[in-house]
């Protein structure tokens, strides 16, 4: 193989390890901006095998982008651009350009931080409702006592913040080797602006029905979209800037359950 198509260009035999992929098209449906959460499960429901290959998705001014570490995988994504189609039955380019190593890989957390992170959310995880309450994570009080040595994320210099893309890569490795069940997850008070590195949730926990997302630092329903793959009975946003973006009642309902078929709950305005 002497080389990729799209913007990749390989000189010779030897191709870089990592490579990035970007859906680039924009496609607008009545002044709003389509939806790429739908073509790239369309793409990883067709290609099982390179699904658990993929790393770090992600948005970059509305466009999905994606790493991927082995060159077979590289070159089958590459394979199939302009072969899977969008809603609007268009055709969608994959691009393909050499990388460094992810950040979300390459600042992994420490194997002692990553066990301490475990111990932090098993003690939080109700098994009875399946329940994982993750909310001021960042601050966990931790359980030392005269009875249990374990200390706080804090008093052990863990800095555990799920803006960071490491630290909630880790998060969701727990939660989908040790919690495979999980219905709830309470998100709250972690100052989340944005849902790109919980995208992949919708991957490695979906059977999660119930999503709190109240009071962080959400202000648009660009970013519900990147969740929009969960099929979410109750979710919770009271508290978010993006509360503050409707008129009333009504178009917040419309606007949210558009992208959730919502069974149940949803918190409203000033809730």
């Amino acid at each position: 193989m002497n080389g990729f198509l799209g913007s990749y260009e390989c000189y010779g035999p030897v191709i870089p390890l990592w490579s990035r992929l970007m859906l680039s098209r924009l496609c607008h449906v009545k002044g709003v901006s389509y939806d790429f959460v739908d073509p790239c499960q369309q793409l990883c429901g067709s290609y099982h095998r390179m699904a658990s290959k993929a790393f770090a998705f992600h948005y970059v001014k509305k466009r999905a982008l994606f790493f991927v570490q082995d060159i077979s995988t590289a070159s089958a994504l590459m394979d199939v651009s302009y072969k899977i189609y969008d809603q609007e039955n268009q055709k969608i380019p994959i691009f393909v350009n050499t990388s460094a190593v992810p950040y979300s890989v390459r600042d992994k957390l420490e194997p002692e931080e990553m066990e301490q992170l475990k111990l932090t959310m098993n003690k939080r995880y109700d098994i009875s409702q399946k329940a994982l309450d993750l909310q001021m994570l960042r601050f966990d009080p931790g359980m030392a006592d005269s009875s249990n040595s374990m200390a706080d994320l804090v008093g052990l210099n863990i800095d555990i913040i799920l803006n960071r893309r490491n630290c909630m890569a880790a998060t969701l490795q727990i939660i989908e080797k040790n919690f495979p069940e999980l219905l709830s997850l309470n998100l709250c008070n972690n100052k989340l602006y944005r849902l790109d590195g919980l995208s992949d949730l919708i991957q490695m926990a979906p059977t999660v029905k119930n999503l709190n997302l109240s009071r962080n630092e959400l202000n648009s329903t660009w970013e519900l979209r990147k969740m929009k793959g969960l099929k979410l009975e109750e979710l919770w946003l009271d508290g978010n800037p993006l509360c503050s973006t409707f008129p009333d009642q009504s178009t917040y309902i419309w606007s949210v359950q558009n992208l959730f078929t919502l069974s149940g709950y949803l918190c409203t305005l000033g809730a």
